[in-house]
């Protein structure tokens, strides 16, 4: 049995799109966690649900800039938005994800430090193209 080629690598860069706008620079994570949900019922039946998933994002806390994620997300909260995560800056495999912006959490930090708020969003897995 041939071994299959393991071509995983640092995860260092990622796409961030909602539309055709890009926030890569705008955030520090992104966690893309699935929720699956499993029904039991009489006789050993079971139905499994794709539940959908959660995600959570690391952003900067860039409150003057009416570009950045953290005003997008505030500005629109109540909007419908696509996100399409790309794990490798230069890669071709991308996870979509339909999510409503909300509005994000304000913190402060000393005059030395950028200020970064969490935020983790319920989602839903949108069919991604075949990419060839």
């Amino acid at each position: 049995m041939p071994t299959p080629a393991n071509t995983a690598r640092a995860t260092k860069r990622w796409k961030l799109l909602i539309g055709t706008d890009e926030y890569q620079g705008h955030t520090s994570k992104i966690d893309i966690t699935p929720k699956i949900t499993t029904w039991e019922g009489g006789d050993g039946n079971t139905k499994t649900d794709d539940a959908g998933c959660d995600v959570a994002i690391g952003m900067a806390a860039d409150y003057e800039n009416p570009d950045s994620l953290w005003r997008v997300m505030r500005d629109r909260a109540g909007e419908a938005a696509t996100l399409q995560v790309y794990p490798h800056h230069d890669g071709t495999f991308f996870e979509s994800v339909d999510i409503t912006l909300q509005r994000p959490p304000m913190t402060m930090a000393r005059g030395t430090s950028i200020p970064e708020v969490n935020v983790t969003l319920p989602g839903v897995y949108t069919p991604a193209p075949v990419t060839p």
